[in-house]
């Protein structure tokens, strides 16, 4: 919870089903860590109906409005609630990386609850340290976390086609959420979400490796972090988000945190981070994004074009320089040179 100067207090609310099947999956959903960022809360509603009719087989902990603090920022009609503005940190770059590798070698399965464990004391003891609001918001939702084999991070981006960011060495299970677009990222540590929770357990599992310990498992079967870009903020769709939860639990039924079997994903596009690229503008002016979010386009077709006015209107067109796949642009026509102008996925494997 926050305490406002006004005496007002904002609270995160937690939803908790528990599992009819002791020892299946866990997960941990969670939504709008950024204030913008909606279309995760009408997903969550709907799921939240989807449990209430029909348990989960396992623990399914559900988080909407995760960062109530950023969702009442408003500025006229915008909601600026992607940065902390006392600090302008980033809210989903302020997670902590924990350390598992400090247990014994039991057979997996207690090796996992044991670093579940040490986590758990973990924050416990840095929550109760001085803080600032960002960081023990992070901590607090990363405690709601433990144990979870499954969290799932819900944002949207910009104006956006809805793709999904993954670990790289479990990245054929995210077509389970059937999304099309695939962010494949290495188990590296910016501060997000999705990598507070793979980074840490993909070093374990090195370790393990490193010193051939007898029960390692398939690194698919480790905790995960992903996280679903639902399209673009300011914006919520209760249709889309019955087809978005759709995915979810697809997603859940084929690890066996929810009953029923799963449908065999369609082919999606899968690009590597480094692949993932921005394209500033060349041009200041109005843009005017003509290229279709999530369609493949070929080098040379026109992604955009920017209106300028000088002894007469003109229009300044911005080329794909490679084959590539527009996944989100910027969220105003009004761009200076040097904006971000679009994100692409290139050098696009199908899978």
């Amino acid at each position: 919870m926050r305490s406002l100067a006004s005496g007002a207090v904002l609270h995160i609310h937690t939803h908790t089903f528990k599992g009819t099947v002791p020892g299946a999956g866990r997960a941990y959903i969670q939504s709008s860590m950024h204030g913008s960022e909606v279309q995760g809360n009408a997903v969550i509603a709907e799921l939240l109906e989807v449990f209430a009719r029909t348990p989960p087989r396992g623990d399914v902990v559900l988080v909407p409005n995760a960062n109530p603090f950023a969702i009442n920022q408003k500025a006229g009609e915008y909601t600026p609630g992607r940065f902390d503005p006392t600090t302008g940190e980033n809210w989903n770059r302020t997670y902590w990386l924990p350390t598992l590798g400090d247990v014994r070698r039991p057979r997996w399965p207690q090796l996992k609850q044991q670093a579940w464990s040490r986590l758990a004391s973990q924050l416990r003891t840095r929550l109760q340290g001085d803080l600032p609001f960002g960081r023990r918001l992070a901590l607090t939702l990363q405690s709601l976390a433990v144990g979870a084999d499954y969290v799932i991070d819900l944002h949207c981006a910009n104006v956006s086609a809805r793709h999904i960011y993954t670990p790289e060495h479990c990245a054929d299970a995210a077509r389970y959420f059937q999304i099309p677009l695939i962010l494949s990222i290495p188990a590296t540590f910016d501060g997000a979400m999705d990598e507070s929770v793979s980074a840490p357990w993909w070093t374990l599992w090195q370790a393990l490796e490193a010193e051939a310990y007898p029960d390692l498992p398939p690194p698919e079967d480790l905790p995960r972090g992903y996280t679903l870009e639902l399209g673009g903020q300011e914006v919520i769709s209760r249709e889309d988000a019955r087809r978005d939860a759709a995915g979810i639990l697809n997603f859940l039924r084929e690890h066996g945190v929810v009953g029923g079997r799963a449908k065999k994903p369609e082919p999606a596009y899968l690009c590597r981070l480094e692949d993932y690229k921005v394209i500033h503008s060349r041009h200041a002016g109005h843009a005017d994004y003509t290229a279709a979010m999530g369609v493949g386009v070929k080098k040379g077709a026109q992604l955009a074009q920017t209106l300028q006015f000088g002894p007469s209107p003109s229009w300044l067109p911005t080329l794909a320089e490679e084959d590539c796949i527009p996944v989100l642009h910027h969220s105003s026509a009004i761009i200076h040179t040097g904006s971000e102008l679009l994100k692409v996925f290139t050098n696009v494997r199908k899978v």
